[in-house]
């Protein structure tokens, strides 16, 4: 599933602890067409999303429950598809919880963690403020 997106970083290589950019797809893309001729070709930045069936649907989701865009151009659009999925909101809104409140989140805690990401979504996805509300959470103070 991963090769679909792979397009989406085509442009860009990792040369002497750097990464570089450029106005075609890198060398490495397309090296082994003498082992094997009939792979595919990567001529652009396109990309396919083929996170589409079962649990990986779910996960790139929207929050709102719209279905993630089948395929982009570049790099943005793919960290875009990642940054708007359910599963982003959902994982910083746990992995913050988890980090102001010391602990692992539990059962119980599964109202306050709704309400964080809702907040979390409806605030443009700013992590100063859901840093901010976790920590005036009564079940963290004092954590």
């Amino acid at each position: 599933m991963m090769d679909g997106i792979g397009g989406g970083y085509a442009y860009f290589d990792f040369v002497n602890n750097a990464i570089t950019q450029s106005l075609a797809p890198v060398g490495k893309y397309n090296q082994n067409v003498t082992v094997y001729p009939a792979g595919f070709v990567t001529t652009d930045n396109g990309w396919l999303n083929r996170f589409t069936t079962t649990q990986n649907e779910a996960i790139l989701s929207r929050p709102d429950g719209t279905p993630p865009p089948s395929s982009g151009k570049g790099i943005r659009a793919v960290g875009t598809m990642f940054a708007n999925s359910k599963g982003f909101s959902s994982c910083m809104t746990k992995k913050v919880f988890e980090t102001v409140c010391g602990r692992v989140s539990r059962t119980q805690d599964a109202n306050d963690l709704s309400r964080l990401e809702a907040n979390f979504i409806g605030r443009g996805y700013k992590l100063r403020g859901l840093f901010e509300e976790a920590a005036t959470l009564p079940t963290c103070v004092g954590q």
